[in-house]
């Protein structure tokens, strides 16, 4: 349903992620806690880490397939297109 759901430890629900309008392809934690998800939309999101929007970043013309954080903080994607 292009959502990401955020749990506490001990399996109690703290947040519904929305925004992205197709299925998300994976997510990633980064070093400050952010959270980066990627998806079928052709967009990254970047959400703070209680789950809040922060950015989406645009840019493929198809489904983004992964993403990974390089050592000094940027952020590597690929997709389809």
């Amino acid at each position: 349903d292009g959502t990401l759901h955020l749990w506490a430890a001990n399996g109690k629900p703290l947040a519904k992620l929305q925004g992205h309008t197709h299925a998300v392809q994976g997510a990633a934690v980064l070093g400050d806690g952010r959270i980066l998800s990627w998806s079928g939309d052709g967009t990254l999101r970047l959400w703070a880490g209680d789950g809040a929007p922060l950015a989406t970043l645009e840019g493929h013309a198809g489904a983004v397939q992964g993403a990974t954080v390089l050592g000094d903080g940027r952020i590597l994607s690929w997709s389809g297109d």
